[in-house]
C-alpha cells in the first residue's frame, strides 16, 4: 500500500508497469487490509481509498504525453492479452467478493464494465472438441482462458446465462486457471450442475464483433466446435501488447493452422528480438520492418483501428487500419479481409515513402505444402490454402503498367511458442520489384468435406484501373473489384471508374450472381458489396446512389431486402429494386423504407447520434 496506494511514501501510479500490475498489488493489498480491519485502525482508510481507486483503474484513459493506452475498451476489453486480461479481472473480483462478504455497508464501488465483462472472454475463444483455445495475440497462450474471471463474476452476481456455456465449456477440459468445485472456491461459489445443464448451446453474442478501442476483431463462421475464427489485430503497442498491427490469426475445424508466433519466458532475449516484433506476426513488411522496433518499449504513438464490420452471413469484411503504428515505414497500410463463403479475401494496400522491399508474411501451424507460389497447411484433418493472387505469381502482361509483374515465395526462419530453441519455418511472398507503393489480394481457401471434391474455383483479371477477383462456389459467382484510383492517387477529383461495364467510385465492389443469371443485368445480383463507393450503375440502372461514401451490404432475402449501411453520421442513400420489397431490414432492424417505383429505388435513411 506504501508502494502503490498511500500518498506519504507512494512510488507507483495508475500506469506506471502493465497495467494488470496495479490491480494485481493494490487489490490484492485491499484483501489484506480487510483481514486486519478489526485489529488495525487505519484499515478503513485504506479500505475507502482502495475502492475510490477502483474506478480509477477501471476508467483509466491512457497518457498521451508517455504514449500509453487506456485499460479497457468501450465494451469492457482489456488490452494486455487474454491471459493479463484475465489476471486483472480475477484480482479486482476477488477483492470485491471479500469486500462484500466481509462488510455490510458499504457496498463496494459501482463499476458499469462488469456488466460486460465477460463478453470480451467470450468473443476471443474457440470451441473445439479438446481444451478451449483462444486468440493469443500479445503475451498470451493459446489455451489461456476467462474461466477465472467469469467464476468471479458468477459469485459476485453476474450470473448470465452466456457465462454458464462458458464455464460449462472450460470445465470440461483440464484448464488450470478456473475456479471449478475442486477448489474450496469452488465448493462455494462455482455453478451447480443444474446452472451449467441450464446453459445454452452457444452464447447469445452475434458470430462478428470488434472491440473498437482495443483495435481487435473476431469473426467466425458460427458458435459452433470446430467453426472457422478469424481473429484481426490491428491495435497498440507496449508492454505486453506485441508490435503485431495489421496481424490474423485463424482457426479451422479445430485447428489453430495460421498463427501468432506468440512468445516465451520474459528473461530470454528472444522474447525482445523475435516473438515481440513484427516479423514475428502475420503482416506486411517493407524493408524488413512494420512497426518501429523500440515501440515495445515506448509505446506506439499512433494507434491503429478496426472498422466497417459487416456479417450477412456468407460475407463478411472488416477494415484493419495499421498505419498509425507502422508510419516509421508505411504511409498507407490497410488490410481488407473479405470473406465469401469457403474463401477469404485478405487485400492490402500499402505504400512507403521510398522504393523497398514488400512482403506479405504467413506463420503456420506447421510447414507448408508448397505447389509453386501456394501454400497449404493442414494439421489433423484442417487445411487451409493460402494463395497469392495479386501480384502475380507468374509475369502477367494484363496488369496495370506501373504494377509489379511477379511474385516470388521465400522461405525463413523463426522460432516455436514458448520453445525458443526450436526453430519454425514461415513465408514471406515478395514482389520482385522494388516499389513504393502494391496491393496484395491474397486468397485464404477453407477447405471443408463439402468442397474437397469441388473447391471453390478463383479467377483473377484486371486491367489499367482495377483488379479482380472472380470467386465461383456454391452455385454463384462473385466478382470483386478493386479499384486503383480509388487509393488516394487522385486530389479533387472522384474515382470515376467503370469495371468490366459497371461504373462507381466505390475503392472495393463485390457483386454475386446465381449460376445461370446474367452478370451484366443489375437486377439478377443477389447480393450487392460496396466499401467506400457513392455510386454504382450499369446500362442506366442506378444499383446506389449516395452523396457520401458508404459500406453497404445488399442481400435479397426472399421478396424482402436486408442491408447493412455505414459510413458518415447523416446518410440518405438509394438503392435499386426492381419490385416494392415486402419488408426491409437495416442494420438488423425491419424500417419503413419509401419505394419509387419509377425509379426503382428504396430510400434508405440513416442517422447516428
Amino acid at each position: 500500500l506504501h508502494d502503490w496506494v498511500l500518498g506519504a511514501q507512494r512510488i507507483h501510479a495508475l500506469d506506471t508497469m502493465g497495467h494488470n500490475w496495479w490491480s494485481a498489488c493494490v487489490f490484492v493489498g485491499g484483501i489484506g487490509a480487510l483481514a486486519v480491519l478489526d485489529e488495525e485502525p487505519r484499515a478503513a482508510a485504506w479500505l475507502a481509498r482502495i475502492d475510490a481507486g477502483s474506478l480509477e483503474w477501471f476508467r483509466y484513459a491512457g497518457s498521451v504525453i508517455e504514449n500509453k493506452p487506456a485499460n479497457f475498451d468501450r465494451t469492457a476489453g482489456f488490452y494486455e492479452s487474454v491471459n493479463y486480461a484475465s489476471f486483472a479481472m480475477s484480482q479486482y473480483l476477488l477483492f470485491r467478493l471479500a469486500w462484500t462478504n466481509a462488510l455490510q455497508q458499504p457496498a463496494p464501488a459501482a463499476i458499469p464494465q462488469l456488466e460486460r465483462a465477460g463478453d470480451f472472454f467470450l468473443n476471443v475463444c474457440y470451441p473445439n472438441a479438446g481444451r478451449m483455445m483462444t486468440l493469443n495475440f500479445g503475451d498470451g497462450s493459446i489455451n489461456s482462458d476467462g474461466s477465472r474471471p467469469l467464476s468471479l463474476l458468477w459469485a459476485n452476481g453476474w450470473r448470465r446465462p452466456d457465462t454458464a456455456w462458458y464455464l460449462a465449456s472450460t470445465r470440461t477440459a483440464s484448464y488450470r486457471e478456473g475456479l471449478d468445485r475442486a477448489t474450496p472456491f469452488g465448493l462455494v461459489y462455482f455453478p451447480s450442475d443444474a446452472d451449467l445443464a441450464a446453459a445454452p448451446a452457444a452464447p447469445a453474442l452475434p458470430p462478428t464483433t470488434t472491440f473498437p478501442d482495443l483495435g481487435w476483431a473476431m469473426l467466425r463462421s458460427s458458435w459452433g466446435k470446430n467453426a472457422t475464427l478469424l481473429g484481426v489485430r490491428a491495435g497498440y503497442t507496449w508492454n505486453h501488447s506485441h508490435a503485431d498491427a495489421g496481424s490474423f490469426i485463424l482457426f479451422h475445424r479445430g485447428e489453430n493452422l495460421l498463427i501468432d508466433s506468440g512468445n516465451c519466458t520474459y528473461s530470454r532475449p528472444e522474447y525482445d528480438d523475435y516473438y515481440r516484433q513484427s516479423r514475428a506476426h502475420n503482416v506486411v513488411l517493407f524493408n524488413g520492418e512494420a512497426e518501429n522496433p523500440e515501440d515495445i518499449y515506448g509505446g506506439s504513438k499512433f494507434p491503429g483501428s478496426v472498422s466497417h464490420l459487416i456479417d450477412t452471413g456468407d460475407l463478411k469484411y472488416v477494415l484493419a487500419d495499421a498505419t498509425g503504428p507502422t508510419s516509421k515505414n508505411f504511409n498507407r497500410n490497410y488490410r481488407h479481409f473479405l470473406w465469401l463463403g469457403d474463401v477469404i479475401l485478405v487485400i492490402d494496400d500499402v505504400e512507403s515513402f521510398v522504393p523497398g522491399q514488400f512482403e506479405f508474411l504467413v506463420h503456420t501451424a506447421t510447414k507448408a505444402e508448397r505447389r509453386g507460389q501456394e501454400l497449404t497447411v493442414a494439421q489433423n484433418g484442417a487445411s487451409v490454402i493460402v494463395r497469392p493472387l495479386f501480384p502475380a505469381p507468374f509475369p502477367d502482361a494484363g496488369l496495370p503498367t506501373d504494377y509489379p509483374e511477379s511474385m516470388r515465395l521465400v522461405e525463413k526462419t523463426g522460432l516455436k511458442d514458448h520453445e525458443p530453441d526450436t526453430k519454425m519455418t514461415y513465408y514471406s511472398f515478395q514482389p520482385t520489384e522494388l516499389t513504393r507503393r502494391v496491393k496484395f489480394i491474397t486468397a485464404i481457401t477453407l477447405v471443408t468435406d463439402a468442397n474437397q471434391a469441388n473447391p471453390p474455383k478463383i479467377e483473377r483479371f484486371s486491367s489499367e484501373k482495377f483488379l479482380g477477383v472472380r470467386v465461383k462456389q456454391g452455385g454463384a459467382t462473385t466478382e470483386v473489384f478493386l479499384n486503383l484510383l480509388a487509393d488516394g492517387r487522385i486530389r479533387h477529383r472522384n474515382a470515376n471508374a467503370t469495371m468490366n461495364g459497371w461504373e462507381t467510385d466505390a475503392y472495393l465492389t463485390a457483386l454475386t450472381f446465381p449460376d445461370g443469371a446474367n452478370p451484366a443485368d443489375p437486377d439478377a445480383a443477389s447480393r450487392v458489396f460496396i466499401a467506400d463507393g457513392s455510386y454504382l450503375r450499369r446500362d442506366g440502372k442506378v444499383v446506389l446512389d449516395s452523396l457520401s461514401k458508404v459500406f453497404l451490404a445488399a442481400e435479397k432475402s426472399g421478396n424482402g431486402l436486408d442491408v447493412q449501411l455505414q459510413g458518415q453520421p447523416v446518410i440518405n442513400a438509394f438503392l435499386r429494386a426492381a419490385t416494392k420489397p415486402a419488408t426491409v431490414r437495416l442494420n438488423g432492424q425491419t424500417v419503413s423504407a419509401p419505394y419509387d417505383a419509377a425509379a426503382a429505388t428504396v430510400t434508405l435513411a440513416l442517422e447516428t447520434k
